[in-house]
């Protein structure tokens, strides 16, 4: 996870945008990474640089809700309204405790996710 918060009141974590230097920057920190998680002002976890959250706990697949600071994903959406993924605030130790965690975005769909120390350089498939 990224150290510095994602301002969830912006208007910006909202909307896709060309807007990229905040992500590649985060990016560029953990250069052991394939992507990198985002914490808003409140110590939530947001997303990922490149695509929506997923986690399961208790069986259940979550999401952050939008008002945590997160992309309204395409794929997201369609997964919320099926049903297949709830909203709920996380924080970063329910990723430590989750059954599974998951990276989805319309582009690259569900993608298994680990979570790894970002001191320690990551394969493929691997976040911090």
């Amino acid at each position: 996870m990224d150290p510095q918060p994602v301002d969830s009141t912006l208007c910006w974590p909202h909307h896709k945008t060309s807007r990229r230097a905040p992500y590649s920057g985060r990016l560029a920190r953990h250069p052991g990474a394939d992507d990198v998680l985002l914490v808003n002002e409140r110590g939530e976890v947001t997303e990922s640089c490149t695509a929506n959250l997923a986690v399961r706990i208790g069986g259940t697949w979550w999401t952050p809700p939008l008002g945590s600071g997160c992309l309204p994903g395409v794929e997201r959406g369609l997964l919320v309204a099926a049903g297949r993924l709830r909203e709920r605030a996380l924080r970063p130790g329910d990723l430590l405790r989750a059954e599974e965690l998951a990276l989805v975005s319309s582009l690259r769909g569900w993608r298994a996710a680990t979570l790894v120390p970002s001191a320690r350089p990551a394969p493929s498939a691997r976040l911090t």
